[in-house]
């Protein structure tokens, strides 16, 4: 799953966080991504029917999730109890995130607005309004202070969340946006939708770099390693593809299941989960074969993610609950 960058990156930062020497540390971090195990997981019947997203909050101790319903319900990770939720959408919520102040929440709808919100207050701060049909894709920049957001207008706009503000637009030959992922310095981003396309675009000014073709009907998942070295994609034809981030060059093609429409990756890097049509796989960072699998009870599984410290996976789906694994 990994490109020679990534597996030294790895090998790096477990010798600054252990001491040990680089053969050491390499033996370490291969041994690391081996053992994994999916727990029973806890459930929340959240939503209704449809939950559209799922996101951990920096500290991995809560679960913001959206869907069908318009709200934004805020669970304990370690229970699944709803703990409150923030409400002002009218339409489904596809995609929210948090920054690193924990406090910053982003989300967008099919009402076409991104909304800002303050999680201590359970408050919503700002409604942004400019796209002219549903709002699928959002990323937020780790330190809050820029939202992108894409839809199915075929348009990709840069937010100043601070200045709550349309920084840019930029028109897309994707027509539909159904994903987006920045890199981690904030530099460039990714974009897909209908198409075998994935776009990488400058920031600055919406240049695009470098077109992927995964050969997919649809794209409808997006994630950057926390390294920024790798961008995976997940696509309707039940691959997920692992694209060098220097080079854009395919690094790993791996089998999802069938209609993949979600990638995550955990920040260390370890690991890589996606989600397909009732099957959530997870790979090591060096194995084609997965290193565990679980089945799901439904067939649209539409939105996972890792929790920051590597310990948790939480999925929603066409049922509208929350699923949350502790791994082992």
């Amino acid at each position: 799953m990994t490109s020679n960058k990534h597996f030294k990156q790895l090998v790096r930062a477990r010798m600054a966080a252990t001491g040990a020497s680089y053969t050491a540390a390499s033996e370490q971090v291969r041994a690391a991504g081996t053992d994994v195990r999916l727990d029973d997981p806890v459930v929340a019947d959240v939503h209704g029917k449809h939950g559209q997203t799922v996101v951990f909050t920096p500290d991995g101790t809560r679960v913001l999730s959206g869907g069908q319903d318009a709200r934004v319900a805020i669970l304990a990770a370690a229970t699944g109890e709803v703990e409150g939720e923030l409400t002002g959408h009218d339409k489904v919520v596809n995609a929210v995130a948090i920054a690193a102040d924990a406090n910053t929440v982003a989300s967008v709808s099919s009402d076409r607005t991104l909304r800002l919100w303050d999680l201590s207050r359970r408050s919503e701060t700002a409604v942004l309004t400019g796209h002219r049909d549903a709002v699928v894709a959002l990323d937020l920049a780790t330190d809050g202070g820029t939202a992108i957001t894409g839809g199915y207008d075929g348009r990709i706009r840069v937010w100043d969340v601070r200045e709550q503000t349309c920084r840019a637009e930029f028109r897309s030959d994707l027509k539909r946006i159904v994903a987006v992922a920045s890199t981690p310095d904030g530099a460039r981003f990714a974009a897909s939708g209908q198409g075998p396309e994935v776009e990488v675009r400058e920031v600055a000014d919406g240049a695009v770099i470098a077109r992927l073709d995964t050969g997919s009907p649809g794209v409808i998942g997006l994630a950057v390693a926390a390294d920024g070295s790798m961008l995976a994609s997940a696509g309707y034809d039940g691959t997920v593809k692992l694209w060098d981030a220097d080079s854009w060059e395919l690094v790993r093609d791996l089998e999802a299941g069938e209609r993949a429409n979600a990638v995550a990756f955990s920040r260390s890097g370890q690991l890589l989960a996606a989600a397909a049509k009732g099957r959530i796989t997870l790979w090591s960072f060096d194995q084609d074969d997965p290193v565990a699998q679980t089945d799901l009870p439904i067939a649209g599984v539409y939105a996972l993610a890792i929790s920051p410290d590597g310990r948790r996976l939480a999925q929603t789906g066409a049922d509208g609950r929350v699923r949350i694994w502790t791994l082992r």
